[in-house]
C-alpha cells in the first residue's frame, strides 16, 4: 500500500502548529508520535521529517521546530521526572 501521507498533510500540520503556538506560546506545544500504541496522523515515523521540513519553510525558525519537536517534551519530563 502506497504512504498516504502527502505534501498537503504536512502543511495541515504546520497551519495546526502555529494556530497553537498563536493561541498557548511556543514552549507549550510538542507533536506526539506515538502512533505505535495508537494510529495517529502519521502512517509512519519517517513521514515526521516531512512535517519539519513544512514547519521549517514555513516561518518556525529552527529554534522553535525543536522545541515543538521535542525539546518542549523533554523539559516537561525532565522537570517532573528528576
Amino acid at each position: 500500500m502506497a504512504n498516504p501521507f502527502n505534501h498537503v498533510m504536512a502543511l495541515t500540520w504546520r497551519a495546526i502548529s502555529q494556530e497553537m503556538v498563536d493561541v498557548v506560546g511556543v514552549d507549550h506545544v510538542s507533536i506526539g508520535t506515538d502512533q505505535s500504541a495508537t494510529p495517529g496522523l502519521l502512517p509512519a515515523y519517517d513521514d515526521f521529517t516531512r512535517v519539519i521540513e513544512a514547519m521549517l519553510s514555513g516561518g518556525f525558525t529552527p529554534a522553535e521546530v525543536a522545541k515543538i519537536a521535542g525539546g518542549n517534551y523533554m523539559r516537561i519530563f525532565a522537570a517532573t521526572a528528576g
